[in-house]
């Protein structure tokens, strides 16, 4: 019997994305996504944890695959689907060991319509101006 590594999450971007080249010619997507647990605590009130997301873009993509990913925007309400990886490393300038679990992700679905998408980014730049 296999054991499968799969992890599927439904949140809200909460940090904008960061698209990184390599020196390949690949890419690099980083950022967060924020999810409710499914439970309450004792003061009836539901804690978000905020889970660092990665994929890499081959260079084989073609630049539609890779501007799709590149539209991910802080905010955008998706489903995130992919594998859990440990990316524990020693910090070069404390020497000390990081421990961090973050998804390596093979892709997303949009869970808000484009038109919701579009009215919340106005009711944010409205709020900001």
């Amino acid at each position: 019997m296999a054991i499968n590594n799969i992890v599927t999450l439904d949140g809200r971007i909460s940090q904008e994305p960061k698209l990184f080249e390599n020196s390949d010619g690949s890419h690099k997507l980083v950022g967060k996504i924020a999810v409710t647990r499914t439970y309450a605590d004792r003061n009836g009130e539901y804690k978000t944890d905020y889970i660092a997301f990665q994929k890499y873009l081959r260079k084989s993509m073609s630049t539609a695959q890779v501007d799709r990913f590149a539209a991910l925007n802080q905010g955008d309400l998706v489903r995130i689907m992919g594998t859990l990886r440990n990316n524990n490393h020693v910090d070069k300038e404390t020497d000390e060991m990081i421990y961090e679990t973050i998804i390596e992700m093979d892709d997303f679905y949009a869970k808000e319509s484009k038109t919701a998408k579009a009215e919340r980014q106005a009711r944010v730049a409205a709020a900001e101006a």
